[in-house]
């Protein structure tokens, strides 16, 4: 319900990734203009699916972009719910995700940020749960589907394999050297592919986005969203609190603690991007539903009555300028969408 009530709030950049699909199915390739090889999406897996829905279901591409990033948000919290068994109040991360109005915004926005959250997410729980008894064909294909999906993925995906490395047995370091290897070798015919068909070994998102340092930015982002989510933003602040008692109690706090670190330091050195829905970090999302959890279960039994207070003070701060925000937002994402659709028409 939250989701429809932003209406058709469609990034502008989604329409490049449904002019490259149209584009492929038409048989013309995946381009934008007929004849130029050029890359100018940088979620090739997304518009790929896209492409699918719109051959073979024959969906518009707005109405279909919308299902999938509602699915995806639905898979989101699916993942995150068994991510949350271990925990005494679980609730608690679920809840959170799930009044994460950016969150609900970006995943109606027709963009691949949700889609990539909950790959990201599900790549930690099959790492969680690896116990030797499967292969690991799974996790090999969902480090290719997050390679395909976002640019920034392969430090991900690396800090996983790390993660993996030091954990406390000899198998699996023996099986983390398996993984290194297959992302090194995704990587090279991703890359090999893209170069055949492009000439390019990386996509033009590349050389338009990319410009170096930009610390002091990353930080303003890193504040803004800390002041739309209150408690991911104290999670940030006392994570050393919260990750000492990890260490104590749990073997696997790698699988947060180094995915969760390496991504925040990348966000700060890239500056974050423009839009306000902080989606670099929404990335994260599953992890900061864990941390909060943590924390608020540590802090449960000692000061029950205050954390409850804390969590009705901040649901009904980030019920109103969450809220509110996320729906300015998706006004004017409706108007250029209006605004576009009658040039285009002209």
């Amino acid at each position: 319900s939250f989701a429809s009530s932003y209406g058709i709030c469609t990034q502008d950049d989604a329409f490049i990734s449904f002019r490259y699909a149209q584009n492929f199915i038409q048989g013309d390739g995946l381009v934008f203009n007929k004849g130029e090889l050029v890359e100018g999406i940088s979620n090739p897996l997304w518009t790929l699916m896209l492409a699918f829905g719109m051959s073979l279901l024959n969906f518009e591409p707005v109405f279909l972009s919308i299902l999938m990033g509602i699915g995806s948000l639905i898979w989101l919290l699916w993942i995150s719910s068994e991510l949350l068994e271990e925990y005494r109040l679980p609730q608690i991360g679920l809840y959170l995700l799930t009044i994460d109005f950016s969150l609900i915004l970006e995943s109606v926005e027709g963009l691949e940020s949700t889609f990539f959250a909950a790959v990201i997410a599900q790549i930690w729980l099959t790492l969680k749960r690896y116990d030797g008894t499967t292969g690991i064909r799974t996790i090999v294909l969902l480090f290719v589907i997050a390679l395909l999906t976002r640019p920034e993925s392969p430090l991900l995906i690396l800090s996983f394999v790390i993660a993996f490395a030091v954990h406390n047995s000899t198998y699996h370091r023996v099986i983390s050297f398996q993984l290194l290897m297959s992302l090194c070798s995704s990587i090279i015919v991703i890359t090999s592919i893209r170069f055949l068909y492009y000439e390019e070994f990386f996509p033009n998102t590349f050389y338009a986005k990319v410009g170096g340092m930009a610390v002091e930015r990353g930080i303003s982002y890193l504040l803004l969203f800390g002041k739309h989510h209150v408690l991911y933003g104290v999670c940030l602040i006392f994570l050393p609190y919260i990750i000492n008692f990890r260490i104590k109690e749990y073997q696997e706090y790698t699988y947060l603690l180094i995915p969760f670190t390496l991504h925040i330091i990348y966000v700060l050195y890239i500056g974050g991007d423009f839009k306000p829905t902080s989606r670099f970090l929404l990335t994260l999302s599953s992890f900061f539903c864990i941390l909060s959890t943590l924390l608020i279960q540590r802090l449960y039994t000692k000061h029950r009555f205050e954390i409850i207070v804390v969590l009705i003070l901040s649901s009904m701060y980030s019920r109103g300028l969450l809220w509110q925000k996320s729906q300015d937002w998706a006004k004017i994402r409706q108007q250029n969408f209006i605004a576009r659709r009658a040039a285009g028409l002209f």
